[in-house]
């Protein structure tokens, strides 16, 4: 435990916000897929769940259900019922939104005390959303699930676009047919070299000639918020706001009579930097690059930015209020 930083649990979302992985099982079959296999990690039952909501909330006044999907298992309104009783403010679903094509599910959910969902959307059209996921028809539902949602969620739904070889063009396009449908936030985040997209690197892009795409995507949002991930900071010169992969300490323990639970990233372990990188100004800041994506394309497309090292998040937002 020497050197581990505990940070007070009210500020612990400035970070991120802890999630419950239910299990890995989905009815997607993504190209891109973090998680690699539907048989990746068990269907966690609904008392392991319960536990870890009730060890999350003594550090975290926030919670997102993941997976896998979460939307397949029959006992998900019950999981977020149990997560409002222990006073989560807010309970976040992150989905492929298929399952709110359905009218009924989609009420049940809301009603439940879902306060805030996170769906996954790769295109524009069915063409390219649908050869992504390997499911004809995935689209249409998951499209008709944001407009569902719009009719009982009015905080606006945030949607997810991982970037991939087969869409990245077209980002653009598909920020402008976002802002058709109920979408308040839009991440873009760029594909993972792990789980499916390790086996099929073909659909993995390099990070600078997607940006070109991504900062014309930002020019033409309308009322949506973005974010982008997984991008270091040196490729985002005038767009430097937008970033949101950040290396900021998420290290904190609970302290019980009989025992010390360590929360921290294990990011570390799969992510790497390049010796240019020591002389960047966002160096600190930086969580690097996946070490499979340098393994595909090393680090020549990266260049340091010069300036004084800054420190910590609150220095680079000092900055960006500066700029």
């Amino acid at each position: 435990m020497k050197g581990m930083e505990n940070i007070n649990p009210a500020r612990i979302e400035h970070y991120f916000t802890p999630e419950v992985c239910v299990g890995s099982e989905c009815n997607n079959a993504c190209l891109f897929c973090s998680v690699g296999s539907p048989t990746a990690f068990k269907w966690k039952t609904l008392d392991e769940i319960k536990e870890e909501m009730k060890v999350l909330r003594q550090v975290a006044n926030n919670v997102k259900f993941t997976g896998g999907e979460v939307t397949i298992r029959k006992d998900l309104a019950e999981m977020i019922s149990f997560a409002k009783s222990l006073g989560f403010q807010k309970i976040i679903v992150e989905t492929n939104g298929r399952m709110f094509y359905y009218e009924d599910f989609t009420k049940k959910i809301f009603e439940a005390g879902a306060t805030d969902f996170l769906i996954s959307i790769h295109g524009h059209k069915p063409e390219i959303h649908d050869a992504l996921t390997r499911i004809p028809g995935s689209f249409e539902q998951t499209v008709e699930g944001l407009k569902n949602l719009a009719k009982y969620y009015k905080g606006g739904v945030g949607v997810n676009v991982v970037i991939t070889r087969p869409n990245y063009k077209y980002l653009p396009e598909i920020v402008s047919f976002l802002s058709t449908v109920p979408v308040k936030h839009i991440t873009l985040s760029f594909i993972t070299v792990c789980g499916a997209a390790a086996r099929n690197r073909s659909i993995v892009p390099k990070k600078s000639e997607v940006i070109p795409y991504v900062k014309k995507a930002i020019d033409g949002l309308k009322n949506q918020m973005v974010s982008l991930n997984h991008f270091p900071v040196c490729l985002l010169a005038g767009y430097e706001k937008y970033a949101r992969f950040m290396k900021v300490p998420i290290r904190t323990q609970i302290k019980n009579p009989n025992y010390i639970i360590t929360l921290e990233s294990q990011l570390a372990k799969v992510m790497t930097k390049g010796e240019k990188c020591k002389q960047c100004k966002y160096d600190n800041l930086c969580e690097g690059l996946w070490k499979e994506y340098v393994n595909l394309y090393g680090f020549d497309e990266f260049m340091p930015v010069p300036g004084r090292k800054l420190q910590n998040i609150e220095e680079f937002e000092a900055e960006l209020r500066g700029m």
